[in-house]
Order: structure tokens, then sequence, then C-alpha cells
């Protein structure tokens, strides 16, 4: 199970780092992208009370997960309704306020970078946790920072960006409809001995991932070519 909330964490540090790089300023796009790592370093003084093993039974339940599921499923929704409307150009302060609603990180990497922290305060010894918490939040900064940079160098053009996040927002949905199958396994009762029960779930799931690199890779080599 923890393979699955992890995986959805990942890709919301990853989705994190699109989502930052929608201001036309590179100054705020860094600072948005370091959100999440300070959102880790606030969260010190909790993620230092919870011990190893509240975080196995967390990362080991499936009401986590479905939950999680739910949240990324919504989130995806309301994001990819927010884009549509971002792409008329109405301009104005309603188009700002929206544009800055894009921006906001999503929930699972403010999760994900909570149970990191978690995780790294039960597993390493000789540190403080508040060391341990900056350096941890340092780390992550500088890496979603260097993402959001990536993504500005591929993606020239705001439009650009929101055409990809639009796609990703769709693809983050549908992998999230498929991982609480995938985590429940199971077998087709009709035919016991027959592929699992989350094989098709997981071609799918294959399939809308490579779509997805295969969008973004000829995205960024027309963008590359002008």
């Amino acid at each position: 199970m923890w393979l699955f909330i992890s995986l959805l964490c990942l890709s919301g540090l990853a989705f994190s780092v699109v989502r930052a790089s929608l201001p036309e300023r590179r100054g705020i796009s860094l600072t948005l992208s370091t959100l999440p790592a300070l959102a880790c370093a606030l969260s010190t003084p909790w993620a230092s009370r919870v011990n190893v093993q509240v975080l196995s039974q967390t990362l080991d339940s499936f009401t986590v997960l479905q939950d999680l599921c739910v949240i990324v499923i919504v989130e995806s929704v309301l994001l990819a309704l927010l884009l549509l409307r971002l792409m008329r150009h109405d301009g104005g302060r309603a188009h700002a306020f929206l544009r800055a609603l894009a921006t906001l990180p999503a929930l699972g990497a403010v999760f994900g970078a909570f149970l990191l922290l978690v995780f790294v305060f039960n597993t390493t010894t000789g540190w403080s946790f508040l060391h341990l918490g900056c350096l941890l939040a340092l780390a992550l900064g500088l890496l979603m920072g260097g993402g959001t940079l990536l993504v500005r160098q591929l993606f020239r053009d705001v439009d650009s960006r929101l055409e990809v996040l639009l796609f990703l927002a769709f693809v983050q949905g549908v992998l999230a409809m498929f991982l609480p199958l995938l985590a429940r396994g199971g077998v087709v009762p009709s035919r016991a001995d027959d592929h699992p029960f989350w094989a098709i779930p997981l071609a799918a799931a294959l399939a809308l991932a490579c779509l997805a690199m295969a969008f973004v890779v000829r995205r960024a080599t027309l963008l590359i070519g002008r």
C-alpha cells in the first residue's frame, strides 16, 4: 500500500512543479515552488511527535489511500475546469485571481513532504529535529526550484505550460481512479486462474503515462525548435 501512497505524493510534487511555473515572472515561480518546502519546515513540531508505528499504519492503510485518491480526483477536476477558464484570456482581476489559484501546490505534495519529514525523523540519529527539518526543507526547495526552472526552459510561453498542466491534471485524475483498484487486487471470479484483476487498470495507467511522456517530449521538441 505504501508504494501507491508514495506514488501519489511524488506525482503531487511533480504536479506542483509544473503549477509553480505558470507565472510569467521567474522570481514568483521560484517562490511558489518552495511552498511545499516551507510547509515541510513549519510542520517540524508536529512531525517530530509521530513515531514509526503511526507512519507504518498510515502508509499501509487502504482508507488513507482511498481518501487521498478522492482528494486528488477532486483537485484534478477543479484544476482542469480552472485551466480551461484561464485559456480564454478574459483578463481582469478575476483572471489574475484564478491564475493565482492554479499556481498553488497540490495537496498531495504537502502531504508527501510531511510523510518524508516523519520518515527522516524516525530513521536518522545524531541530528536534532530542527536541523533535519531545515536541511530537508532546503533540499526539497532546491529540487523543486530546479524543476520549475527546467519546465520554464522547456515550455517558454505560458499557453504551452497551461496545456501541459491540463493534460497532467487529466492523467493524474485517471491514475487516482485506478490506484485503489490496483491496491485492492483480487481475481476475476469467473476465471480465477486468469490474469489478476488489476491487469487491465495497470495497462491503462501505463498507457496514459506513456501518452503523457510522449506529449511532453513532443511539446518540448517543438518549442525548442522554434
